[in-house]
């Protein structure tokens, strides 16, 4: 009797033990933390197909996403990030600086010729198929999911799946006991992907808000 006393005893002691199990941090709270600052920021809310650019909780500039795939295992709460960095980086700037002339170098009697300014970049410059690289394991890829024309689409094809395969082998490090990544695809229309590129600069918070447990979006 004793024996059975002593062992119910230790059961109710190691359970006594066990930290309770946390519920998961509600997006708003998330999401709170992040609109205390100045910076603008970006929420992927999966659940509602869209990612939303915001400044301190208040929505600037919605982006409708077409599909969503994960690659790798899909994130199970909300998730805070920090934008690393964008593949190909294009500057938004002028990346040519305009000629110098030289009047040492014009001949005498004819006209220096005139000097074209610098153009500046703009959204329709900017690529609408991209990745994405945050400062945790997670990287984000932009593509649209189709293009009109015959050539447009053969090329989205081609490089959706170099980024597939690209995106499974980093998945596979796991097995080998070293870091992976998941990837995040997102498609859009390609103004709405171009849009998005020139809206995103590093290192611009995310908050990524993922769907129900158990379900794909």
């Amino acid at each position: 009797m004793a024996f059975g006393l002593s062992l119910s005893g230790l059961g109710a002691s190691l359970a006594l033990d066990i930290p309770p199990r946390r519920p998961p941090t509600p997006p708003r709270l998330t999401e709170l933390a992040i609109a205390k600052t100045k910076s603008l920021y970006m929420v992927i809310d999966i659940p509602k197909n869209l990612a939303v650019l915001k400044a301190r909780g208040i929505a600037i500039r919605t982006f409708p996403l077409q599909t969503i795939k994960w690659i790798g295992d899909p994130l199970s709460q909300p998730l805070s990030l920090q934008l690393k960095g964008k593949e190909p980086m294009v500057s938004p700037l002028s990346i040519t600086p305009p000629p110098t002339s030289d009047k040492a170098t014009v001949p005498d009697g004819e006209e220096e010729p005139p000097i074209s300014p610098a153009k500046a970049l703009t959204v329709s410059d900017m690529p609408f198929r991209y990745e994405l690289a945050f400062q945790d394991h997670l990287n984000v890829i932009i593509q649209p999911d189709h293009l009109p024309s015959f050539w447009g689409n053969a090329w989205q094809q081609m490089g959706g799946w170099k980024d597939r395969v690209a995106a499974h082998m980093s998945t596979w490090k796991a097995a080998f006991g070293q870091p992976s990544i998941s990837y995040l695809v997102l498609s859009m229309e390609p103004a709405e992907a171009q849009a998005f590129y020139w809206a995103v600069v590093p290192p611009m918070p995310w908050l990524v808000v993922p769907g129900t447990p158990g379900t794909t979006p």
